[in-house]
C-alpha cells in the first residue's frame, strides 16, 4: 500500500517526460535554456548542447518504451544503470555548486533534486526488488 505510487511504470514515465522536455529544450533552444542557468557558451558550445539534448531524447524514448517491463534481470539492470547515472549527475552538480569559482543559482539545485529523486526511485527497483526478480526468472 505504501508503494502504491512508486511503480516502475510511474518512475520511468515521469523520468521519460523530464528527459524529453530537457532534451527538446537543449535541441530546439539551447541558448534560451542555458540562459536560465546563466551559462554563456560559444557557437561550438551550443552545438555540443544540442548533442547533449539528443542524448536526453534518446534516454526519454528508451524509458518510455520500457515502462511496462515486468520484474526481470533487464529491468533490474536498467534500474542499476539509471541509479548510477543519476546519482553521479547529482554528485557532479553538487561539486560544481560548491566550486568557489562558480555562481550557483536555483536551477542547479533543481538539477540536484531531480537527479537525486530519480536515482532514489530507480534504486528501489534495482535493489529492493532483487528477490522478486530472481523468483520470476527461475
Amino acid at each position: 500500500m505504501a508503494n502504491e505510487y512508486l511503480t516502475f511504470k510511474n518512475t520511468t514515465t515521469i523520468t521519460s517526460i523530464i528527459s524529453l522536455l530537457f532534451g527538446l529544450g537543449f535541441v530546439l533552444s539551447p541558448k534560451e535554456v542555458l540562459d536560465i542557468y546563466d551559462v554563456p557558451l560559444s557557437e561550438e558550445g551550443y552545438h555540443v548542447t544540442k548533442l547533449f539534448g539528443a542524448a536526453f531524447i534518446l534516454i526519454g524514448l528508451v524509458l518510455w518504451f520500457v515502462k511496462d517491463l515486468e520484474p526481470s534481470d533487464l529491468r533490474r539492470n536498467l534500474s542499476i544503470s539509471f541509479t548510477v547515472g543519476n546519482g553521479l549527475g547529482a554528485i557532479l552538480t553538487i561539486i560544481n555548486i560548491l566550486d568557489d569559482d562558480t555562481d550557483a543559482n536555483g536551477m542547479e539545485w533543481l538539477n540536484v533534486f531531480l537527479y537525486g529523486i530519480i536515482a532514489a526511485g530507480f534504486a528501489y527497483f534495482a535493489f529492493m526488488e532483487k528477490g522478486e526478480t530472481s523468483k520470476k526468472t527461475e
